[in-house]
């Protein structure tokens, strides 16, 4: 993925909330699908660097019908890999990465576009249950959680049962990357820092 000059600055949408967008009719799509590399910095004051390392974006367009927020793994709209994104995660799509967490509260509106990062640090949604996780450990979706992400051991070890019933794949084929920090039992539903890695 080479740096080039994104269509809009981190933590922004394509259109303004200004804009009424016509999802009967799409304008600017050359615009889906657009690689940049930004930088890792602090949501809350991004002259502040979290790290050296670099954040691989892909600027996807919500179809989802309804408003999605920062911070959510969202899945692959079928026909539209790496260019647009449905309502979190479902069993027919595979991921296609974590909404930009410098997004502000009014979100990506349906038929917009934001970032969605593919690699590198961004914020998650822990679990709304059995949030408590340690740095290293895998981090997949799920389907009744809304965005939110749950954890495997980092050692990746699967019990007997596991391998056979079908959750060692689901797991392993729904993973977005490891978590960069812990939490906590009582910390559900709470940001968290994770290392992404989807295909794109």
């Amino acid at each position: 993925m080479a740096l080039q000059t994104a269509p809009m600055e981190r933590g922004q949408t394509f259109y303004s909330a200004e804009v009424t967008i016509d999802t009967s009719d799409y304008s600017d799509t050359r615009v889906e699908g657009f690689e940049t590399i930004l930088k890792d910095t602090n949501p809350s004051d991004v002259t502040q660097r979290r790290s050296g390392k670099p954040v691989h974006a892909v600027v996807m367009r919500n179809v989802s019908g309804s408003t999605l927020y920062a911070s959510y793994a969202v899945s692959v709209k079928e026909g539209y890999e790496g260019k647009r994104f449905e309502n979190t995660y479902t069993t027919a799509c595979p991921l296609a990465g974590v909404i930009d967490d410098h997004l502000d509260s009014a979100g990506v509106r349906n038929g917009d576009m934001c970032f969605v990062i593919v690699k590198g640090p961004c914020n998650y949604y822990t679990p709304s249950a059995t949030p408590t996780t340690a740095i290293g450990d895998l981090l997949y979706a799920k389907t009744d959680d809304d965005g939110h992400l749950a954890r495997h051991a980092k050692a990746l070890t699967f019990t007997a049962t596991q391998t056979t019933d079908g959750t060692m794949g689901s797991i392993l084929k729904n993973s977005v990357g490891r978590a960069l920090s812990e939490s906590t039992a009582d910390e559900t539903s709470t940001l968290k820092l994770m290392d992404v890695n989807v295909q794109v």
